[in-house]
C-alpha cells in the first residue's frame, strides 16, 4: 500500500512562505525603524535620540558580537510590535512574567535610567501612569525607616517607593484619567490626594487641607496688597 504524501507537499511551502513574509515583514520594519546588522537600537538609541545622529553612521560591532547585536535588534522589534507582551501579536515571549513586562516597559529601550515616555510602538506612543496613593500604613512604614525620622525625606520616599508606570496609549490597560498629559486627567486623585495622603499620614490627619488654607491666604494676601 503507497502513502498518499501529496497533502503534506502541498501544505509545506504554504508554511514557508508564511515564515518567509513574517520575516521579511520584520526586517522591512527594521529597516524602517533604523536598525542595521551593526546597530540593533536604530532611531531608539541613545546617540540618534540625543544627538541626531543616522543610526546607520553608529556601529556597535567593535564592543558587540554578532548574535550580541542580533538579540537587541529581536528585542527591540518584540518591544515595538508588542510591547504589552500579548500572545495574540508577533514577538510574544511565553517565558516573560506581566510584572517583567511592565518594568521593562517603565526604562527607556536599552537605558539604565532613561523613562520609555514618548517612545513609539505599533499600540500608540508610551505614556505615563500615574498610580494610587500609598495606603497609610505603607507610609507609616517608611516614615519609620527614613534616615531622618520624617519631614521631606520621607515624604521623597514615599514618592520614589511609588512611581508611574508607563504603558502605550492604544494597549487596553492605559487609563486616559491616570496620564497627566491627557485632557482627562484626575489630578484631584493622583496629585493633591496622592500627596495629601502621605502629608497627612506623616504629620497628622488634615494637615494638607491647613497647609493649602494657608498657602492660599498666603497668595492672595500677596496678589492684593496695597489695594483698597
Amino acid at each position: 500500500m503507497e502513502t498518499d504524501f501529496s497533502d503534506y507537499t502541498q501544505a509545506t511551502p504554504q508554511v514557508d512562505s508564511q515564515r518567509d513574509t513574517s520575516s521579511e515583514d520584520q526586517q522591512a520594519l527594521q529597516t524602517a525603524r533604523g536598525i542595521t546588522e551593526t546597530n540593533p537600537y536604530g532611531y531608539e538609541g541613545f546617540f540618534s535620540k540625543t544627538f541626531g545622529i543616522d543610526p546607520s553612521n553608529i556601529d556597535y560591532s567593535g564592543i558587540m558580537s554578532a548574535s550580541s547585536i542580533n538579540d537587541i535588534a529581536n528585542a527591540n522589534y518584540n518591544r515595538y510590535v508588542n510591547p504589552m507582551n500579548d500572545p495574540n501579536r508577533p514577538g510574544f515571549d511565553p517565558n516573560k512574567l506581566a510584572s517583567q513586562t511592565q518594568t521593562d516597559l517603565n526604562k527607556g529601550f536599552g537605558s539604565l535610567f532613561g523613562s520609555s515616555l514618548g517612545e513609539q510602538t505599533q499600540l500608540g506612543f508610551i505614556k505615563e501612569q500615574k498610580p494610587d496613593a500609598l495606603s497609610g500604613m505603607d507610609t507609616a512604614a517608611l516614615n519609620v525607616f527614613s534616615m531622618l525620622g520624617g519631614g521631606l525625606p520621607s515624604l521623597m520616599a514615599n514618592v520614589n517607593a511609588n512611581p508611574s508606570n508607563f504603558i502605550p496609549e492604544q494597549a487596553s490597560q492605559y487609563q486616559a484619567s491616570r496620564d497627566p498629559m491627557s485632557k482627562q486627567y484626575d489630578a484631584e486623585t493622583y496629585d493633591k490626594s496622592y500627596m495629601g495622603s502621605a502629608l497627612d499620614t506623616m504629620f497628622g490627619e488634615g494637615t494638607t487641607k491647613q497647609t493649602t488654607t494657608l498657602v492660599n491666604d498666603a497668595v492672595n494676601y500677596l496678589t492684593n496688597a496695597g489695594k483698597p
